[in-house]
This record gives C-alpha cells, structure tokens and sequence, in this order.
C-alpha cells in the first residue's frame, strides 16, 4: 500500500516535470534558433519522464470497485496513419536530395521535432485542465513579439518582424494567435480575462497591420470573420465596420500597399512562379528535390521563368514556391503533395467535428479558435510558405492541442486513467 502511494507520488512529480518542460518549450517557439539548446534540454528531460512514467505504472491497477488504472501507454491520434505514410515520402525524397546533409538536417528540425512535440503534446493533454494549461502558456508567450512588434513600430518604423526573420513570417505566426485569442473572448472566460486578453488582441491587430502582409490581413480577417458567424451573424458587422474605418484612416503606406496588389506585375510574379515549379515537379514526381525549402533556393537559378525578363523583374533568388502544396510537391514528390493534403484535410475534418460536439464553453472557444487558426492558415499557404521553424513549432503545437481535445472528448483516456 505504502509503495503504491508512493509510486502514485512519483508519477504526479513526473507529470509535473513533463508540463515544465513542455511550457519551456512553447515558451522558445517564437525566439531565434539560437535558444535550440534550451530546447533540446526539454525534449530530453520529458521523453526521460516519459520513460519512467511507463516503467512505474508498469504494475498500476485499481481495485474492482474504482475506476479502472491500466497501465500507463503511449496514446496515438486520429492522423497516425497519415503522418506515417507521408513521413515515409519525406524520408525517401532524402535519398534523392540535391542536398543530402541539408535534407537530413531539415528532416530534424522541420519533422521530427514538431511530430515529437505533437505526441508529447497529445500524452500529456489529457483533461481540460491540462489544455488550459497549454492555451495560456501560448497566450502569455505571444504577448512578448507582439510587445516587441509595437516597440519597434515606435522605435524603427519599419515592417514589423519582431523576434522572426522577415514581416510575412510575423504575419503568419498573427495568424495562428489572433483567432484563437479572438475565440475565447468571444466564447467563453471571466469579465477581467476578456479585458487583459483583449488589450493582447489589440495590440496583436496592430502588429497585424505594420507587417504589411497582405495575406495576412485577409488570412486573419476571413477567421474572425467566420468566428463572428458561428458566434452570432450580427457581429460580422463588426469586423466589416473595423475594416472600413481602417481603410480611411490608414496612413499612405497601408494604402499604397493595398493598391499594389491590383498591379500586374505583383501576380503575375507569383504566376509564372508556380508555372516554372510545376515544370520542376513533373521532372521529379516520385521523390521531389529532397526535404527542406533551402533546396528549392538553390535551385531556383537554374529554372526561373524566361517571362519574368519580359516584365524587367529580377527575379532570380527565391526561397520557395510561394504556395505550400506545391512546396510539399516540389521536395516530396506529387504523391507527398497528394498526402499531406489528405493529411490537412483530416485533421480539418476533425477539428469542425469535434468542435460542433463540444459543449464545455473553454475547450469550445479553444476548438473554435484553433479551426479558424486553421482558416487563415489555410488561406495564406496558398501565396506563402511557412519556411520559419518557429511557425512549424506553431503548427503542430495547434495541431497536438487540437487532437488532444479530440482524443478527450473520444474518451481515449477513459481506459488509462
């Protein structure tokens, strides 16, 4: 009995390690690569908690009169088979990379880290409680770019990046923050939490519109959009009122950015971009160029489309396709495209499901938030490429607290509880 007790002790400790460290690593997703140590250190210490979570729980078993304690195990998710086949793309268009250390660096960092953080992600989320957790630590970990974002408006008055590489990847990172902020004061949370989360959402907006990523804005302004129609069809009158008084008061730089999207040379850049790619991917649809956007850089010379001299655009150095399905094709192949859209569409599907039978208020609004995360997402991949590690840490941290709840709410964790 005593060892029992103790052993339950051991495994609330553990479980306490796992969440620190998982909370350290959200917290250095929107910092540089240099924090890649402190990361590291992370995932360590948690697949050794981990380890021995499944070691002492070896023998976990209750009485016949409690609710069943099964020995603990690795949960998996509702996208396993996806992830799995199109993993096995990516790891063949390795042995077929222009760049074979590169690729297998890029593999690392841009796929089995964000898998690992997936799965932690899913084992350790498993009450609302716990989803809480996670919600706030990316709540109160985005207030730092986003502070950083407003202080150099004020300092350099430039296209804000923040802590990230360049203004369309802070645009993107927007993209994931605002509509899950949005979400839960709309739906759910206490007069003071609407309050400090709204002044976040406001500045958030305002860092949205000084990245001058048209994308962006539409990207965000369709999910609030749609979060306002699932919450009430009157409050689309909001975003829409916003929108107008924005354009009248923007400052001449918004507008002349606004108006350069209408000229011919803006899309046709773009177009004759995804001509020339899908001209490459044909040479290579089995296995692509190999894993990672920096191969599509180095290529790019080599293909860049003859039309561009027509328009008297140097256009010779790219870092990607600028759409992220034909991004996908072009390192893994038309059959890695083909995956991870059926990838995409699942964990979509999945998200609106669950979210439609939710009815605790908090992981509704999460739910709700992370759907119209995926929105945006969705609607900015088709000009722009997530190319920054920090979005693909984004993504799957979305993604992993997405099919948390929907393993909850499935009653996955019934049986080892």
């Amino acid at each position: 009995m005593i060892n029992a007790i103790k052993k339950e002790k051991t495994l609330s400790v553990l479980d306490r390690i796992i969440g620190i460290f998982l909370t350290i690593i959200i917290f250095t997703i929107p910092f540089p690569k240099h924090i890649q140590t402190t990361e590291t250190i992370s995932f360590v210490c948690i697949i050794l908690a981990f380890a021995a979570k499944l070691v002492l729980s070896g023998n976990r078993t209750a009485s016949k009169n409690e609710n069943e304690l099964m020995p603990e195990k690795i949960i998996g998710t509702r996208i396993d088979l996806q992830i799995l086949i199109f993993t096995i793309f990516v790891v063949i268009s390795i042995f077929f990379s222009v760049n074979y250390p590169y690729s297998l660096h890029a593999f690392k960092e841009y796929w089995l880290k964000p898998l690992l953080l997936l799965y932690i992600i899913v084992n350790f989320a498993i009450d609302e409680k716990r989803i809480s957790y996670l919600v706030w630590a990316l709540i109160v970990i985005s207030s730092v770019p986003v502070v950083l974002g407003i202080i150099q408006y004020f300092t350099e008055g430039i296209r804000l990046k923040s802590l990230f590489g360049a203004a369309t990847e802070f645009g993107q990172y927007l993209d994931y923050i605002i509509p899950l902020i949005f979400a839960i004061v709309i739906w759910d949370g206490t007069k003071n939490t609407k309050i400090s989360l709204g002044f976040i959402l406001v500045a958030a907006f305002f860092c949205l519109i000084f990245t001058y990523t048209r994308a962006s804005w539409i990207s965000v302004f369709i999910a609030v959009m749609f979060l306002c129609f699932l919450k009430n069809k009157k409050l689309i009158l909001i975003p829409i009122i916003l929108i107008l008084f924005f354009v009248m008061v923007s400052p001449h730089k918004i507008i002349d950015r606004i108006v350069r999207a209408t000229d011919e040379k803006t899309y046709l850049k773009r177009v004759y971009l995804w001509e020339s790619s899908i001209n490459q991917i044909i040479k290579k649809p089995f296995t692509g160029y190999g894993w990672g956007y920096k191969n599509f850089y180095e290529l790019y010379p080599s293909f860049v489309s003859p039309k561009l001299k027509n328009l008297r655009i140097n256009d010779m150095h790219r870092y990607h396709t600028h759409n992220y399905l034909l991004q996908i094709g072009f390192e893994t192949g038309i059959m890695g495209s083909i995956v991870f859209l059926w990838l995409w569409l699942t964990i979509m599907v999945l998200t609106w499901k669950n979210f439609v039978k939710l009815k605790t208020p908090f992981l509704k609004s999460v739910m709700g938030g992370i759907f119209a995360s995926f929105i945006a997402c969705s609607i900015h991949w088709i000009v722009e490429v997530p190319d920054a590690k920090q979005l693909i840490m984004m993504l799957w941290t979305f993604i992993g607290i997405a099919m948390g709840i929907v393993n909850i709410t499935e009653g996955k964790w019934q049986k080892n509880l």
